[in-house]
């Protein structure tokens, strides 16, 4: 009778638990130069690598409800730089595209991101992203399925189109459902687990 009175508990509340939503990290790197630039910059004597990291939460049906976009850059310049913004951009290698994605809300926001001195140095910025914004919720997906098709650019006061620039590429990414895929199979576990069924 316990068994089977936990068993009621467990699927009033099965509903809840099957549309229980799932999180999912999407990692990308992006090798930085300024040949990549077009045209390609060749005065200036700066590398770095960039890190771009999706926070997606979907729901049951597989839609966006909320994001967060982690840009992490790190660099090394032979001189001082002001850098004024960092964008995923979309267009193939050797090609100039729009901004599709920024590391804050405004492309250009009024202060700078990094005053930085000659030397290494890092860029951090996070940022959550507007699931009422359609062209960003467009953007999201296009990144995921076509990451060679978009690359990571920063911008400086000496380089505004751009001072080193890479192509994205996919590294990892991971999953984790908090839910059961149907009603069945969440009744199935439950009686596993309370030893009603062998």
């Amino acid at each position: 009778m316990k068994r089977l009175a936990l068993a009621s508990v467990f699927l009033l509340a099965a509903p809840a638990l099957v549309l229980a939503d799932t999180f999912e990290r999407v990692e990308f790197i992006a090798p930085l130069s300024p040949s990549s630039e077009v045209p390609a910059v060749t005065d200036r004597e700066v590398v770095g690598n960039g890190t771009i990291a999706l926070h997606l939460r979907r729901n049951d049906a597989g839609n966006i409800v909320s994001a967060l976009a982690d840009f992490d850059v790190s660099f090394f310049t032979t001189q001082p730089e002001t850098f004024l913004a960092m964008h995923i951009h979309k267009n193939v290698a050797g090609a100039n595209g729009g901004i599709v994605l920024s590391s804050t809300p405004a492309n250009f926001p009024p202060n700078p991101l990094l005053d930085a001195s000659a030397g290494a140095g890092r860029i951090f910025k996070q940022r959550s992203l507007a699931i009422t914004n359609v062209a960003e919720l467009t953007a999201i997906g296009g990144i995921i399925s076509d990451p060679g098709g978009h690359y990571l650019n920063l911008h400086t006061t000496s380089y505004r189109g751009g001072i080193f620039r890479g192509q994205l590429q996919r590294t990892v990414s991971s999953k984790v459902d908090t839910g059961f895929s149907s009603i069945d199979a969440l009744v199935r576990r439950i009686a596993f687990l309370l030893g009603l069924r062998p």
